[in-house]
């Protein structure tokens, strides 16, 4: 059952990253010209170890402190 949610999270990770490069186009592209849009930097922050899908959550709560610290690092210092 692990190896289905997991490939279901990559996909639905993988569409949400497609989906967020479409809008950033369309708002570069001056199609999409609603306030409420704007461009939007990905960048992706990887584990040192890979995890399957529960031992993100679940499981290993080190590896979330740990994504979290690095998303804050990238938040203060996105050059980084």
């Amino acid at each position: 059952m692990e190896l289905d949610d997991q490939c279901n999270f990559d996909l639905h990770i993988h569409r949400s990253c497609l989906h967020l490069n479409q809008i950033n186009g369309l708002v570069r592209d001056k199609k999409l010209q609603d306030p409420d849009y704007k461009e939007v930097k990905l960048i992706e922050i990887a584990p040192k170890t890979p995890a399957g899908f529960f031992n993100y959550f679940i499981e290993r709560k080190d590896i979330y402190r740990r994504a979290y610290e690095l998303a804050v690092e990238k938040f203060l210092d996105p050059g980084r």
